[in-house]
């Protein structure tokens, strides 16, 4: 907080609005820190894993990174559906729903996860997955 309030002297930190400000200008720093150095690793990883895979299998890493990461951001509505549930019951006072809701959300998870876990294992020992890739 300290250099903050060296690099901004504007910022008036004895106030409510001035600790939200600089927590906000705090958030903002570590978010663009965190951009660039992923940023960077990202440039230096790419030659490295090119050269010690080679190109095609490369190309196989980045594809099953990219589905990975496609399947990491969907989750079928599961948890925006779970925080606006848990929400109202929380403000509601009611403690059983809440906790109904998250096991609910954590057996649909299951079996979320075991269903994909059986679709990989299946399609890795499929035939026709190296024509669907075109390898």
């Amino acid at each position: 907080m300290r250099l903050f309030t060296r690099l901004f002297p504007g910022l008036k930190v004895s106030t409510d609005q001035g600790r939200r400000d600089v927590r906000a200008l705090m958030t903002a720093v570590a978010g663009i820190s965190y951009r660039l150095v992923d940023a960077s690793l990202k440039l230096m990883i790419i030659p490295l894993a090119t050269h010690l895979l080679g190109i095609e299998k490369y190309g196989i890493w980045l594809t099953a990174n990219s589905i990975l990461s496609l399947l990491m951001v969907s989750d079928f509505g599961i948890g925006s559906g779970l925080i606006n549930l848990v929400g109202g019951a929380a403000a509601r006072g009611d403690t059983r729903s809440v906790r109904s809701f998250t096991a609910t959300a954590y057996i649909a998870f299951s079996v979320l996860a075991l269903f994909l876990i059986i679709a990989v294992g299946g399609l890795s020992r499929a035939a026709i997955l190296p024509h669907w890739l075109g390898i």
